[in-house]
């Protein structure tokens, strides 16, 4: 006997038709309807809401983390001399230290600290690293 097609199969065939009818559509008002579809839906995507301008030195959501020997965000994004907090919930301790000499450092962040430095004023990409741990690398874009 043979198989019939699976869902996972029939169901994205069916969005990909409904899609190509929608942007086959003569111009007319008239558009093409797709029943929903069940518990198969993907959630809608999410915008990022730190992307908002700064209102003071410091600007929301422009933090950086330290955990299991990583920063978090990598890249960060953020405006030109905006104060960073680096908060470190690691089990020891780190810096972030440009890789540009003299640029930016946030020296000696222990366990459970929060250290804070300043951007540049100039935008631009730019890579840091932790003078401990010599894998750890990260990004900041400054614009």
């Amino acid at each position: 006997m043979p198989r019939s097609p699976s869902r996972l199969t029939i169901v994205p065939l069916v969005v990909l038709v409904g899609i190509a009818l929608t942007g086959c559509s003569s111009g007319s008002s008239k558009q093409a309807t797709v029943s929903p579809l069940t518990a198969t839906q993907a959630p809608a995507p999410t915008t990022d809401a730190t992307t908002t301008a700064p209102t003071s030195d410091t600007a929301t959501g422009s933090s950086l983390q330290i955990a299991n020997f990583t920063y978090d965000p990598t890249p960060l994004t953020v405006a030109p001399g905006t104060t960073i907090p680096v908060k470190n919930t690691d089990g020891a301790e780190h810096t972030v230290t440009s890789d540009l000499a003299g640029l930016f450092k946030a020296d000696d962040v222990k366990t459970g600290k929060t250290v804070s430095f300043k951007a540049p004023i100039k935008p631009g990409t730019y890579t840091f690293h932790c003078d401990y741990h010599a894998r750890m690398h990260g990004t900041l874009i400054v614009k």
